[in-house]
């Protein structure tokens, strides 16, 4: 037979479910507080977050889901995606839902969907929750919205895909140089002037190898962060040919403005200077001739002068000649013919 408890104690067992009482209701206390912080936190973050029951029904959603498919977040507990969304992105969640029920295990799915703020491409980590058997009870999803970073790289996809059709298809050879002084690439422009290939030009060591004291002084300089220049005759040593060529090399800088490669673009202009030269043979040539027949014709110039001067001298002699014979012939008309003038008029 049991004997019953004593009052001191019952009162202590009393004392006993109070503490734990009061320590039950402290522990619901900060249950509650522990899920408004999650809630906070859930609904106040950038990414949208959810939990679907095993029949693929939302029983979790933050505000941004809501957002993203403009529909209020406590309007969406209890539907599934075909209730929310058009029926092609439906399927492609409900596949995703399926295959990480099948696997067991978390899974990261990128997808590209249309949405009403239009489309938008997401990285979403899809994980399984398991009941105390075992069994998927829910899945979750995080997503993370990498469409700015998708346009950030399909815009540098397109710029890396020009700079490879200007240098593949340049007219001009251009070369790339890492911060020692190496080539690292080349096109076909730059083997073709070196009349090399690309594969013995890459690798190849400025620095080390230049025999041009200037080219390796402009090399220097562009890997100290200036644009340098550098004119001349290129001597190879696997080659005959000596092209004259032309060069400028720009210094390629970091966010933080180390010097960290340089691009160098290059001129074969041994034609051009042919020419060049040929034209400046051709207009010396010209402008001595123009000088030959200059004096030519400043010789013929100063014959002729002495002609006119000597004509004029003489034209001077004849009207000094002219005006003596005419003073001769009137004095013999004064002395010989005017008498016989006078005595035939009194006669008459």
């Amino acid at each position: 037979m049991t004997s019953k408890p004593s009052y001191g104690e019952l009162e202590q067992r009393v004392q006993t479910l109070e503490k734990e009482l009061d320590s039950h209701r402290i522990r619901k206390d900060s249950d509650r507080i522990s899920q408004q912080y999650l809630e906070a936190i859930l609904n106040n973050t950038n990414m949208p977050i959810y939990l679907k029951n095993a029949d693929y029904k939302y029983i979790f959603m933050n505000r941004q889901l809501g957002s993203l498919a403009h529909v209020p977040h406590d309007q969406m507990q209890g539907k599934d995606d075909f209730a929310i969304f058009p029926e092609s992105t439906a399927l492609l969640f409900r596949s995703q839902d399926e295959e990480v029920v099948e696997r067991r295990a978390l899974i990261e799915f990128e997808e590209t969907i249309l949405l009403p703020d239009g489309i938008q491409t997401f990285i979403t980590a899809k994980f399984p929750l398991f009941d105390n058997e075992g069994k998927v009870s829910a899945v979750g999803g995080v997503c993370t919205d990498i469409t700015d970073r998708k346009k950030a790289e399909a815009e540098l996809r397109e710029a890396e895909e020009k700079y490879r059709g200007i240098f593949e298809n340049s007219p001009l050879g251009i070369m790339h140089i890492d911060k020692e002084g190496i080539i690292t690439a080349s096109n076909e422009k730059l083997a073709e002037i070196f009349d090399s290939s690309v594969e013995n030009i890459v690798g190849f060591d400025l620095l080390k190898s230049l025999q041009d004291g200037q080219a390796r002084a402009a090399i220097i300089s562009v890997l100290s962060g200036q644009i340098s220049h550098w004119e001349g005759c290129y001597r190879s040593g696997t080659s005959g040919e000596n092209p004259y060529i032309r060069s400028v090399f720009s210094p390629i800088s970091s966010s933080d403005g180390s010097i960290v490669a340089a691009i160098g673009i290059i001129e074969n202009v041994t034609s051009r200077m042919s020419a060049e030269e040929a034209l400046q043979t051709a207009h010396d040539e010209l402008e001595q001739r123009v000088a030959d027949r200059t004096a030519q014709l400043d010789r013929k110039t100063e014959r002729l002068m002495e002609t006119n001067v000597a004509l004029k001298v003489l034209l001077e002699k004849r009207d000094e000649d002219k005006k003596e014979h005419e003073e001769k012939v009137m004095f013999n008309v004064e002395r010989l013919i005017t008498p016989y003038l006078e005595k035939l008029r009194m006669r008459c």
